[in-house]
């Protein structure tokens, strides 16, 4: 018996982007990732004070981006929000 449709080795954006779209499709879709956090180069980490974003370029386009190609084809075009530094520091 099939349990996965497709495997998808890692979650970058490459691949949560295969598995979103494929999920969309009605596949159904196992997502297999090595660290403890998703995202891959998408992702943050934080040493001591300090916050680390390994990718924030690739999304920088916002919803004309990328990402934002992905959400639109699924339906979730309003589900993506850029924070600014600035505007971060403000909520505080």
């Amino acid at each position: 018996m099939k349990k996965y449709d497709a495997i998808v080795v890692g979650s970058g954006i490459g691949g949560m982007a295969a598995g979103v779209l494929m999920a969309h499709q009605g596949k159904k879709v196992l997502m297999v990732e090595k660290h403890d956090c998703l995202g891959g180069r998408v992702s943050a980490y934080k040493k001591g004070e300090f916050n680390f974003d390994l990718g924030v370029h690739i999304i920088s386009r916002g919803n004309k981006g990328p990402l934002g190609e992905v959400l639109r084809r699924v339906g979730a075009e309003n589900n993506l929000c850029l924070l600014y530094t600035s505007d971060a520091a403000d909520d505080k």
